[in-house]
């Protein structure tokens, strides 16, 4: 299932994680948000992937056409 959710407001920085964690907990799926965390001032294609159990691994978006495909760094 791929979920893909725009927000009228802006939402940056720690509330992304909140969100994604919150998200990922109420649907029981794998949520992914942009990542934070990093120090980048620009889009980079990094991203946290947020897990229902409320863990969360980082990745880069390596999608090719409409289909999500994340490389995971290990």
């Amino acid at each position: 299932m791929l979920l893909v959710a725009y927000c009228v407001q802006d939402v940056y920085g720690e509330a992304l994680g909140v969100i994604g964690g919150k998200m990922a907990r109420l649907l029981s799926v794998e949520v992914a948000v942009g990542d934070f965390m990093g120090k980048q001032d620009v889009v980079t294609g990094r991203l946290i992937v947020y897990a229902p159990d409320g863990s969360y691994r980082f990745g880069f978006d390596r999608s090719v056409g409409g289909e999500l495909s994340i490389e995971f760094i290990e």
